[in-house]
């Protein structure tokens, strides 16, 4: 497999990735019209990813073939074909990082925990933890505390919880819950004895956060005088 055509690949996913809509659910309501619309070009894109899958999956440089697989995966995850999604990331050596990110963002617009638990159960090397973790992890951005709270204490995996409950308890500080972060903090050293948050960098988030809110006080309180 030469350069030329790994090169093409590469383009032809990121070009199907910008051709869908990222602000729509695959599973929100649209008018007829226009779901018909977007029905087309999402089975159109799943073809021709499917087509660049069994390309990549031609190459014989392990290393090459993961860092095409990895954004197809992503891609059919936001084409809204989160089995195939799944059966590339299965076809990887390495983590497949990009695609799960995918794949739990479109979970957690559907919050739909079974279909998690279903794909988890079709991934090799303790899929349903990963997969749960994507869905926590996408839950926290969108600020679905309540959500991301559930899907981690589906987490098996100990270690793999305690790293979903410090993204919770990070997000949490962020929104400035600093006791309830402190909280899940507890709760995730609970789970494991250690992670990839300490207790010193959550307070740091919650310092940075009060810093970022005064000088913004204070900011606007010259914006005042000024004005006066």
């Amino acid at each position: 497999m030469c350069r030329r055509t790994a090169a093409l690949i590469l383009i032809l996913t990121t070009a199907l990735t910008s051709i869908l809509n990222p602000h729509t659910s695959i599973y929100a309501q649209e008018a007829p019209a226009a779901n018909i619309e977007h029905g087309a070009k999402r089975n159109e894109a799943r073809a021709l990813l499917h087509q660049a899958r069994t390309t990549a999956l031609g190459i014989t440089n392990d290393f090459q073939r993961d860092w095409l697989l990895d954004p197809i995966g992503a891609a059919q995850a936001k084409a809204g074909d989160l089995d195939a999604a799944i059966e590339t990331a299965n076809e990887a050596s390495l983590p497949p990082t990009r695609t799960l990110d995918e794949v739990g963002r479109q979970l957690a617009k559907a919050n739909d925990l079974s279909r998690a638990k279903a794909l988890g159960m079709k991934m090799k090397d303790g899929g349903v933890s990963a997969i749960l973790m994507s869905l926590v992890d996408a839950q926290a951005d969108q600020g679905q505390i309540e959500r991301a709270f559930r899907a981690a204490e589906l987490i098996g995996n100990s270690e793999i919880r305690s790293y979903a409950l410090e993204k919770i308890a990070t997000r949490q500080a962020v929104d400035g819950d600093d006791a309830g972060a402190r909280k899940t903090f507890m709760r995730a050293r609970e789970s494991h004895v250690s992670g990839l948050v300490s207790a010193e960098e959550l307070e740091m988030v919650i310092v940075a956060r009060k810093l970022s809110k005064a000088n913004r006080l204070e900011a606007r309180k010259r914006q005042r005088v000024i004005i006066d």
